[in-house]
């Protein structure tokens, strides 16, 4: 590791400033989370007691922040090219959208026969057209279907190489 002008540290291990996309989506988040401390350096300290020491200047902060906001920029565009061109769009949209159904079914109300209200104390008789057993065993087909594409993207993202981060 080596230390860069703005204090911080770039992995000499990227030859020729390559690295995968497993590595380049950790960046992201390292990248986002230094944007997150930034702001919040501006937003904790922008407006203090006159008593009190300002330990970081806030326009420093928002200057850092914009110049991270500026790198997360090109990494997230250079991602977006990779998955581009290696055809995973659709695989990323699709894995996004079967979690969303997913989630939407595990919630979906099954209830059948006489149901108390717990807020109100009443019972009603109630009568599912999907039972239990069906929404649950689609929620396992969907969860398969989310693992196998998880999987292919983790071996897409380990392979593939972007330059220039």
């Amino acid at each position: 590791m080596q230390q860069c002008s703005r204090g911080n540290f770039i992995n000499k291990n990227l030859i020729n400033n390559m690295a995968n996309i497993k590595n380049c989506l950790k960046m992201k988040n390292r990248i986002i989370g230094r944007m997150q401390t930034e702001f919040s350096k501006a937003s904790r300290y922008n407006s203090i007691s006159e008593k009190n020491r300002r330990p970081y200047s806030v326009f420093e902060s928002l200057k850092n922040y914009e110049d991270l906001a500026m790198e997360l920029v090109e990494l997230k565009t250079k991602l977006h090219e990779a998955n581009v061109k290696g055809g995973m769009l659709k695989k990323i949209f699709l894995l996004g959208e079967l979690k969303n159904q997913a989630d939407k079914l595990q919630n979906l109300d099954c209830s059948e026969g006489l149901v108390t209200n717990r807020y109100e104390s009443t019972e009603t008789m109630k009568t599912a057209e999907m039972t239990v057993e069906v929404r649950d065993a689609l929620v396992m087909v969907l969860q398969d279907r989310i693992v196998a594409i998880e999987e292919e993207l983790d071996r897409f993202n380990h392979e593939t190489v972007i330059e220039g981060v």
